[in-house]
C-alpha cells in the first residue's frame, strides 16, 4: 500500500443507536453484529475518502470522519479542509457514496 495517497483522518466518531435489550445475552450478540457491521462500513468509507478529491468541483482533503445511526450507518458526516478553511458537510451513506 503507497502510504504517501492515504487521506490523514485526525478523527473517527461512530454513535449508532441499538434499542435496548432487556435480555444480556441478545444485547451482546446485537452488539456484535454491529461493531462487525460498522468495521466494515469504515474500510469502505476510508477507501472512499482516499477517493475523494474534490466536493462541487472544488479541491478537499478529508480529515474526520463521523458515522450515526440507529441499527446500522445511516449517516456520515464528513470534516475536510478547503482552502485552508475546516468544514463539515453530512451525508446520507448512499449519497455519500456518489460524491
Amino acid at each position: 500500500m503507497n502510504m504517501t495517497n492515504i487521506t490523514p483522518l485526525t478523527s473517527l466518531e461512530v454513535h449508532i443507536f441499538r434499542g435496548k435489550e432487556s435480555d444480556p445475552t441478545h444485547q451482546s450478540q446485537d452488539t456484535l453484529e454491529t461493531v462487525q457491521q460498522v468495521g466494515h462500513e469504515i474500510t469502505n468509507l476510508y477507501s472512499e475518502c482516499r477517493r475523494i478529491k474534490q466536493i462541487e468541483g472544488e479541491p478537499i482533503s478529508i480529515v474526520g470522519l463521523k458515522l450515526t445511526g440507529e441499527t446500522s450507518v445511516d449517516y456520515v458526516e464528513i470534516t475536510f479542509i478547503k482552502d485552508g478553511d475546516r468544514l463539515s458537510k453530512k451525508y446520507s451513506i448512499s449519497d455519500f457514496y456518489n460524491i
